[in-house]
């Protein structure tokens, strides 16, 4: 799988399960970004999707760090379960 088709996935799901989630394409002007943000009841969440043995970039790793500090979620994913669990995690927490 490509890591565009993985990217296409997550984003299906979670705008089926009603979150706001959009990939965001870095530039040279832009390099600071990762693949998708998005919004799912109030939380912010980044995902860095990777395919095969791909492994993010430092100032990726920078950019999920950034994120959970600012208090969103953000996380590095290699399936469309991981990515999921992420919403499911914040269902568990809003609804006990």
């Amino acid at each position: 799988m490509l890591e565009s088709q993985l990217v296409a996935k997550i984003l299906k799901a979670y705008r089926e399960r009603g979150a706001y989630a959009e990939k965001i394409h870095g530039s040279a002007m832009q390099p600071r970004v990762i693949d998708i943000f998005a919004c799912y009841r109030g939380r912010f969440i980044g995902l860095e999707a990777k395919v095969g043995n791909n492994r993010p970039t430092i100032i990726q790793h920078e950019i999920i760090d950034r994120i959970t500090q600012a208090g969103g979620v953000s996380y590095v994913v290699w399936d469309v379960r991981a990515a999921t669990v992420v919403l499911d995690s914040i269902d568990e927490e809003l609804d006990g």
